[in-house]
């Protein structure tokens, strides 16, 4: 709803750093639970499934970085639908997909199951990193995280700013 709103103004810019400030604030948190996985991640797996998938910490955190791909590449997919340009998504989704399986398989023929989570994440990053360049091209827009450190601290301070004007509004007597 936001994007169309967005795109319906031709508002791209404001739409781009909307987007961009959503992504790394949900980014944030998703690397704290990477780093809790491998941390705790052996720890977890036999509390939940037993012993013997204690081992299999190595294949998770391969499988959940490739996954973090998904948020710090942030809804480039939505992007390009809501811009009219979901016959692309859906060609990068198919052949991303086709290779994935096609990858998966050598990776488990030659490797075992860390052939296979690797592929998996491999194939998940370049699905989301096709995604995102398709959607700059085709919408002008980048959805992914902020990189940079100063434009990280001009997105805290946005969100400082924010937080402040929402707290005025709520009690404008403080004044």
């Amino acid at each position: 709803i936001i994007s169309n709103m967005y795109f319906n103004d031709d508002d791209h810019t404001r739409l781009e750093q909307t987007v961009r400030s959503v992504t790394t604030i949900a980014t944030i948190p998703s690397l704290i639970v990477i780093l809790f996985l491998v941390i705790f991640g052996e720890q977890l797996l036999v509390l939940t499934y037993g012993s013997f998938y204690g081992s299999g910490q190595i294949l998770l955190v391969i499988l959940v970085a490739g996954t973090l791909s998904d948020v710090a590449f942030g809804p480039a997919g939505f992007t390009l639908i809501m811009s009219g340009n979901q016959a692309t998504h859906l060609r990068i989704m198919v052949i991303t997909g086709v290779c994935a399986i096609i990858l998966s398989i050598l990776g488990g023929l030659l490797w075992g199951t860390l052939g296979v989570a690797c592929m998996v994440a491999f194939s998940t990053i370049a699905q989301n990193f096709l995604t995102l360049c398709y959607a700059k091209k085709k919408a002008g827009i980048i959805c992914c995280t902020y990189i940079k450190p100063l434009e990280l601290i001009t997105l805290f301070k946005g969100i400082r700013n924010l937080s402040t004007n929402l707290k005025k509004k709520r009690n404008p007597s403080s004044n």
